[in-house]
């Protein structure tokens, strides 16, 4: 229970950060994707797809996009990111090899956000992103992005600490 809501907590902070960051030209960090990001590449268990699914869906329900991409998006980059961990990379992680993941991931999720925000605009549903704003906005969030993924990986380590601290306070009651 106490990991329900310590999540729950840091996805409502994350997007508040998010609204209330100042845009650089348009572009700010995405906190919500680093979390997801930085949670995938634990090995232990899938808290990570359900953190990836609500990050999402808090990013989903904030901006004008089509419901269930930014959700969707993350679900799979997570995936793919501790699948590949799990089963290609032993060692212990590094600042290099999380900002080389994080950049390739950001690019995957822009990718999909695109591919699938272009499916969504044909049905009327959503409204269009055109390939020049992306390609304009892209590399400073990627940079924004790569500057705060330290912060969020000792934020985790942070959260895995007070989970397990409240999780001894459950147990022995």
């Amino acid at each position: 229970m106490a990991k329900v809501v310590i999540y729950t907590i840091v996805v409502i902070l994350l997007l508040s950060l998010s609204i209330v960051f100042p845009k650089i030209g348009a572009s700010a960090p995405s906190f919500l994707f680093l979390l997801a990001v930085v949670y995938a590449f634990r090995k232990d268990d899938s808290d990570y797809l359900w953190l990836a699914f609500f990050s999402g869906l808090a990013l989903d329900l904030y901006t004008n996009t089509f419901l269930g991409i930014f959700a969707l998006s993350f679900l799979i980059v997570a995936f793919i990111i501790n699948y590949t961990t799990r089963t290609f990379f032993s060692s212990d992680l590094s600042f290099v090899y999380i900002g080389v993941v994080v950049t390739l991931a950001y690019l995957l999720v822009v990718g999909l956000v695109y591919i699938l925000n272009s499916i969504a605009s044909r049905f009327g549903t959503s409204l269009p992103i055109s390939g020049e704003y992306l390609t304009v906005k892209i590399w400073l969030d990627l940079f924004l992005n790569l500057v705060f993924v330290a912060p969020m990986y000792f934020l985790s380590l942070f959260n895995d600490r007070i989970i397990n601290y409240y999780s001894k306070d459950e147990g022995s009651f």
